[in-house]
């Protein structure tokens, strides 16, 4: 992953204290069914996640409440 959103986010997270830091629940495809949105909901740095997973669309994990890859019909239906 690269790209500024990904360099300004990960500069971010070092250094306040974030939840998915560290927990491969967040990065990993296999996570399933697990809802980790909660989590985000209160993140402070939500606005740069949000940016990072809006112009990178991750090919894997949960970004910004929502995981990735997301649904097509999602996508189609007005997704953030």
């Amino acid at each position: 992953m690269t790209g500024e959103a990904y360099a300004t986010l990960m500069a971010a997270a070092h250094r306040v204290r974030v939840n998915c830091l560290g927990d491969a629940r967040f990065t990993s495809d296999q996570s399933g069914d697990v809802d980790l949105a909660d989590i985000c909901s209160g993140c402070p740095l939500l606005e740069a996640c949000t940016a990072f997973a809006t112009s990178e669309r991750p090919a894997a994990g949960f970004w910004a409440g929502e995981r990735y890859p997301q649904d097509r019909r999602r996508r189609a239906g007005g997704a953030r």
